[in-house]
């Protein structure tokens, strides 16, 4: 069985020590820490492990958060605003059929510690 903690940022000592455990001795540290999925494991062997999975970038700027939810708010009222209004086409568009998901093929994760 797994849990994920979730996406976390780390510290700077965490920051040396996982670039270190990367990419070894000559390993180059960026200004950035970089966010990582966490899940601890337990299981028959190892009982319990632990799992970092980087995500490739940092957090994102607080402005783009705040573009992103100002454009989520501006097109939600559009669309209501168009029903009140009568703007919205008398056609009703057909429902449309939801596709599966797709699945991403398992990436495996190196056990960080183990207990």
């Amino acid at each position: 069985d797994y849990v994920s903690v979730g996406i976390m940022t780390l510290s700077p000592f965490d920051q040396m020590k996982t670039a270190s455990t990367i990419g070894g001795f000559n390993a180059a540290i960026k200004n950035n820490p970089p966010a990582m999925s966490q899940y601890i494991t337990v299981g028959s062997n190892p009982f319990t492990g632990f799992f970092y999975a980087l995500e490739g970038s940092s957090q994102p700027l607080l402005s783009h958060v705040a573009f992103t939810v100002a454009s989520k708010l501006t097109s939600a009222f559009f669309n209501a605003a168009s029903g009140w209004l009568g703007w919205k086409n008398k056609q009703e568009e057909e429902p449309v059929q939801k596709q599966k998901p797709k699945v991403e093929p398992a990436t495996p994760l190196p056990v960080r510690q183990v207990f």
